[in-house]
Parts: structure tokens; C-alpha cells; sequence
């Protein structure tokens, strides 16, 4: 199809965000369930947290590199 966008990396990104949400939820569950406040949930919790960094940020540089990079504009259609 002409002037069909390919979507796949902002597929991706979204992937990407419902994972860090997922983290994020079991985090905040996590840290509900410190008993005697003995830091027992910290490992899960600092796990999930570099787990959000890495693949937003993975997520991020390959957005940039195949779908910001690669956009051009189209000044004729942007006059009309």
C-alpha cells in the first residue's frame, strides 16, 4: 500500500511501556509486603527497576534509530 507506515516500532514502545508498568505493579506490591521492615522485597524491587531502565532505554535508541531517523517530512502535503 502506498504511504502505508510501517508501525512495528511504535509497537514495540508500547510493549515496552506495559512491561514497565507490569514491573512497577509488582513492585509496588512488593514493597506492600515488607514484614518487620527487614528489606526482604528489596531484591525483587531493585531487579524490576533495572529491568524498566534497560528496556527503556534499549526501547528508546531503537525508536530513535528506525522511526525518528528515518521519517521524512513532507513539506508539500504540510502546505496544503
Amino acid at each position: 500500500m502506498l504511504g502505508k507506515v510501517n508501525s512495528t516500532q511504535c509497537e514495540a514502545i508500547v510493549m515496552i511501556l506495559i512491561q514497565a508498568l507490569g514491573n512497577d505493579a509488582g513492585d509496588a506490591f512488593a514493597g506492600s509486603q515488607g514484614n518487620f521492615e527487614l528489606g526482604a522485597m528489596r531484591p525483587i524491587i531493585i531487579n524490576n527497576c533495572s529491568s524498566s531502565v534497560h528496556i527503556l532505554a534499549e526501547g528508546c535508541e531503537k525508536f530513535r534509530t528506525y522511526s525518528v531517523e528515518e521519517t521524512d517530512i513532507n513539506r508539500d502535503r504540510i502546505q496544503q
